[in-house]
């Protein structure tokens, strides 16, 4: 269950961009599993965040992107799970990808953002599962960060 002390306010469910040659979410009934399509990091205007890690933006900063992907991640989950995150019986793992030179080490300290909302919607142990977390040369549309997540849900 949701912790009712904590608000966390969801942006609006979003669409596939582009070629649209996939979805956003997809349930696997037969493992009981949600498993979502990337998410962009976003700054506080809900708009993509662009750059590099280390170079155009701060670590500090891309934490802020990762934990507005985790946000986005809730809301397209709460969306496929018909408005119910209750029924996430445990987050399995969370990927992160963060746009950054190759001497950057800070990878894990950026998708902690997105580790710390699900921790914080769903509380722990349900909120935390396993995680990778790494860097890369670039992303496209040039954004600091990209999250997915596999979800175990009980129905």
């Amino acid at each position: 269950k949701l912790d009712p002390t904590k608000e966390i306010h969801l942006p609006p469910p979003e669409e596939p961009v582009g070629a649209q040659l996939y979805q956003k979410a997809v349930y696997c009934p037969a493992s009981r599993t949600l498993r979502t399509s990337g998410h962009i990091g976003t700054d506080h205007e809900n708009r993509p965040a662009r750059g590099r890690i280390g170079t155009d933006a701060t670590p500090e900063e891309a934490n802020v992107h990762a934990r507005n992907a985790g946000l986005r991640l809730l809301s397209t989950i709460h969306h496929y799970l018909d408005g119910d995150l209750s029924r996430v019986e445990q987050v399995l793992h969370v990927e992160g990808q963060v746009n950054a030179p190759s001497d950057f080490t800070a990878h894990a300290q950026v998708i902690n953002g997105c580790s710390q909302v699900l921790a914080e919607a769903f509380g722990k142990p349900k909120g935390i599962g396993t995680r990778a977390c790494y860097g890369v040369g670039s992303l496209g549309a040039t954004v600091s960060c990209h999250v997915q997540l596999q979800i175990s849900d009980p129905s």
